[in-house]
């Protein structure tokens, strides 16, 4: 369900990541669906764990700095899964993730912000799907995003596009 959406953001986490000296194009989409794939785990496991720091910084509406404390556990998940599942230095692998982090972070922040202006409680929804509350319904999700009109991935890729 997170990775469905932390997905969304793969093309301008791509374009981020294929900056990096020595990272070619092929490796920058790798990197980013693992990054992806550990920044959903990691927020899964706070939650279900009782702890909803990451995930409602996700969702805050608010700008997420590369030193917020929510991502310190994240950030240690997401460069030991880069290094050992891709074999890219770990120092580059760290220089990658402070900054693509929270650049995933804001991609979402800034459409949660404008659902939770119209009323709409985001955090509420994944905290109880992810704590098996019921079922997660993305395209529900999406249309809160948008308001009436409705939201889908596809205007997620393109709002992106603008921001990256």
């Amino acid at each position: 369900m997170l990775d469905q959406l932390l997905s969304s953001a793969q093309g301008p986490l791509k374009e981020l990541l294929g900056q990096f000296q020595g990272i070619d194009p092929d490796q920058a989409e790798k990197a980013g669906a693992t990054l992806n794939q550990s920044l959903a785990e990691g927020i899964q496991e706070q939650v279900k764990n009782g702890d909803r720091s990451a995930l409602d910084e996700l969702l805050s509406g608010a700008e997420t700095p590369a030193d917020h404390p929510a991502l310190g556990a994240l950030n240690s998940k997401a460069i030991t899964d880069i290094t050992s599942k891709l074999g890219i230095d770990a120092d580059q692998a760290q220089k990658m993730v402070q900054q693509a982090l929270p650049m995933v972070m804001n991609f979402f922040n800034q459409q949660a912000g404008a659902a939770k202006g119209q009323g709409n409680d985001l955090v509420g929804q994944i905290t109880s799907a992810l704590n098996g509350q019921g079922g997660f319904d993305l395209q529900g999700m999406m249309k809160q995003l948008g308001g009436a009109d409705g939201f889908d991935m596809n205007d997620l890729k393109e709002l992106g596009k603008k921001f990256f």
